[in-house]
């Protein structure tokens, strides 16, 4: 790159065009410019600016680089929590959805909101500094309840526009996860091989599961695409225990409700009346000697009105027929009679609930009131924190052993274990710091059999006794506890 007084002599990254410029580049190793008019002036090609034109210039990157990370597609921001315990802090989150960009910044978040297509937001997202890009693109294009378009549903576009905006703000990491089937997905890895191919990236891809050593199902494609230099290897597996844990090894009760989160996140007649009905009320009853089923967007408003704007109105009667009706439910106690039929009382899981049992700490939502079923989609959405931390771990463990000493480097199972410690006292803290029953007693027990076992608990004080659950009014229950 060469300067001069009123021009500068450049060479493009991906195709190596030699080009002129009426723009004063910085002195820097590599600068992004946005808005520029193209032109050809002779037999040269020149990039000229406009009113509109920014420059960004990119210095070589610094240990304290390592330390940030712009996150896109970011919902309510639940995986950056996972993040931050690699030591690694979002400085920038972006999201099309107004209602969950006001979510993030009525909890002190700096936010973008708007198209990550759109260049003045990729403008905007290059103030904050960050060399990882984290994206948790949308997985309607690819899911089997989203219809499975791929490049043919616009959201697949956040896909695409991921990658440029990451490509233009040049960040030397990307982290990508969405459904499995972007892994099967003949376009999608079109996309990244193609990126691969231009830029010299090397693109790492794994499924990673939930339920191998957390009470809930939420299997998930990651990858990551990052600079050669950096030697990135495959992501490994998250270690498994020896049993597949249930959400009663996690929660001894169900949360006290406040009454005003009760009001909202309690099912209307008509709710109750598609619960009944599709199949039966059973169906959607949380199960606690089983996984927690894999939570979605819609667990609280499959027939209503979205909370964050997406639907206006609940799925269709022949949508429901033909993909079923998916949610979580809690019996309340007592009924509700119309037209000469019972329906039994039930309310959503809180936000709370389903956070934890997803590896998020509880106290990240249930702040904001009036905003329950806003919350229960943004976690009904997100990338587990235990996932989203594994797989940062193990790139800075990458790092650190492959390109250049980290000063601040963490085991990934060092890290998932401090996670797992605050999760169990966040539970206690949110069910009111109940007695251990003997499935609590096993989770925790795992943990001590081995190093890679998750979760780390110590043992509770003596008082801590072996009790069934009561889940709502009813009985007791008395089957016996799953091992």
């Amino acid at each position: 790159m060469w300067v001069g007084e009123k021009s500068s002599l450049a060479c493009s990254n991906v195709h190596g065009f030699s080009l002129l410029t009426d723009i004063i580049l910085p002195n820097m190793p590599r600068a992004t410019i946005f808005e520029g008019r193209v032109e050809f002036k002779g037999n040269r090609l020149w990039i000229c600016k406009t009113n509109t034109t920014v420059i960004i210039g990119h210095p070589a990157i610094r240990d304290r680089d390592f330390h940030y990370m712009r996150e896109t597609c970011a919902g309510i921001g639940c995986v950056s929590t996972g993040f931050e315990k690699c030591g690694v802090k979002t400085s920038v989150y972006n999201d099309a959805n107004p209602a969950f960009c006001q979510w993030l910044q009525q909890n002190g978040k700096r936010v973008i909101h708007g198209d990550i297509n759109d260049i003045r937001v990729v403008k905007d997202m290059a103030k904050s500094p960050g060399m990882f890009m984290s994206a948790g693109v949308a997985c309607q294009p690819f899911s089997r309840l989203g219809d499975g378009r791929q490049q043919f549903d616009e959201r697949s576009q956040s896909f695409t526009g991921t990658m440029k905006a990451g490509y233009l703000l040049q960040a030397q990491v990307f982290l990508l996860e969405c459904t499995p089937a972007v892994q099967t997905s003949e376009w999608a890895q079109g996309v990244l091989s193609s990126f691969a191919k231009q830029t010299g990236f090397k693109v790492q891809q794994q499924l990673l599961d939930l339920h191998t050593f957390w009470v809930s199902k939420r299997t998930r494609w990651w990858c990551t695409v990052s600079h050669p230099a950096l030697n990135l290897q495959p992501i490994p597996s998250i270690p498994k225990m020896p049993f597949n844990p249930t959400f009663l090894h996690l929660f001894s009760k169900m949360m006290d409700i406040p009454g005003s989160d009760m009001n909202e996140i309690e099912l209307d007649l008509y709710e109750l009346r598609h619960f009944h009905g599709y199949p039966f009320l059973e169906k959607h009853l949380v199960d606690t000697f089983k996984t927690l089923p894999t939570a979605t967007h819609s667990w609280g408003s499959q027939v209503k009105a979205c909370s964050c704007g997406c639907r206006n109105m609940g799925f269709s009667h022949s949508r429901l027929e033909e993909k079923g009706l998916y949610g979580q439910l809690v019996l309340t106690g007592g009924e509700v009679m119309h037209g000469g039929q019972p329906y039994k009382k039930c309310r959503h899981l809180h936000a709370c609930e389903i956070a934890l049992a997803n590896g998020l700490n509880p106290k990240h939502v249930g702040r904001t009131k009036g905003k329950c079923r806003l919350e229960i989609a943004g976690v009904g959405q997100m990338a587990s924190p235990f996932q989203g931390a594994w797989v940062l771990a193990n790139v800075l463990k990458d790092i650190h052993q492959h390109a250049f000493p980290l000063k601040d480097f963490q085991e990934p199972m060092d890290v998932l274990q401090s996670m797992a410690q605050e999760l169990l006292w966040a539970r206690d803290k949110m069910l009111g710091y109940p007695k251990m029953t003997s499935s609590n007693e096993i989770f925790a027990e795992q943990s001590r059999c081995g190093a890679n076992l998750l979760p780390c608990q110590h043992r509770c004080s003596k008082a801590a006794t072996r009790s069934p659950v009561n889940l709502t009014a009813k009985p007791q229950i008395r089957r016996k506890h799953p091992k």
